[in-house]
């Protein structure tokens, strides 16, 4: 059976909770790991060289952006 590893990046606290409680436990029924990984205070160099490491050991993610929209 093949190993499968799954990485959340999130923002910030509120979402790796909210993925931490809810979605973690759902997606451990397809994934042998899940990991969240708060992105807001790393640096782009950093992000860049994770990425890269994900994709060589073939592994997945889903990275979440949320926009809030301010009208005036």
């Amino acid at each position: 059976m093949c190993y499968r590893r799954l990485f959340i990046w999130v923002e910030g606290e509120d979402d790796a909770r909210f993925f931490e409680k809810i979605m973690e436990p759902k997606l451990q029924k397809k994934y042998d790991v899940v990991e969240t990984i708060r992105y807001a205070s790393l640096k782009k160099e950093k992000i860049d060289n994770f990425l890269k490491s994900i994709k060589a050991m073939g592994a997945e993610y889903i990275f979440v952006v949320v926009s809030t929209i301010h009208h005036v």
